[in-house]
């Protein structure tokens, strides 16, 4: 989880540069104190290989099935909620959607935050949520999942056609 009182949108925008006509990042010159820990402990040479090898160039350049990706002070982030938060001040509440279906392009005008409104199941689903703690049904690839907490995160464990499947591979795991 990442911890937003760190990388609070202000922070962003004195690392990074949005260029609003493309929607790509870009990296700013960093100083002691934009790295994590606000500097403690980084020397004047790790500034300098880090400016010499990242200033000026474009940020959150790695495809993710969600779109681009990037890290920053050691944790991944998706590009479209980056640019989010910085255009918007806040980190959004939910799940930002790209307008146009593209996930590549991250202009703000074709971002939105969605709404999250809780869905049921199909039909033939029962919608008993607490007796199935770490099992889910991913209404996009119609299928259950089943989640485990590995070192504090959420990990997928696998995608089952049933319910039950789900379950017993999560308790295997467990």
């Amino acid at each position: 989880m990442t911890d937003f009182n760190i990388l609070t949108p202000d922070r962003l925008r004195k690392l990074l540069r949005y260029e609003p006509e493309t929607g790509k990042l870009f990296w700013r010159e960093r100083t002691f104190d934009l790295f994590d820990g606000h500097g403690v402990g980084v020397t004047t040479g790790q500034v300098a290989t880090f400016n010499e090898r990242f200033a000026g160039r474009e940020a959150f350049t790695k495809n993710s099935p969600r779109g681009k990706a990037g890290k920053i002070l050691g944790r991944v982030l998706a590009k479209h909620r980056v640019v989010w938060a910085m255009q918007s001040g806040r980190w959004p509440n939910g799940p930002v959607q790209h307008i146009n279906g593209d996930k590549a392009d991250n202009r703000l005008e074709n971002l939105q935050e969605k709404t999250v409104s809780r869905r049921d199941p199909p039909n033939d689903v029962e919608p008993d949520y607490n007796r199935w703690k770490g099992i889910r049904y991913n209404f996009n690839k119609k299928c259950w999942e089943a989640w485990t907490v590995e070192s504090g995160k959420n990990a997928l464990i696998g995608e089952f056609e049933t319910r039950d499947d789900a379950a017993t591979a999560r308790d295997r795991h467990q």
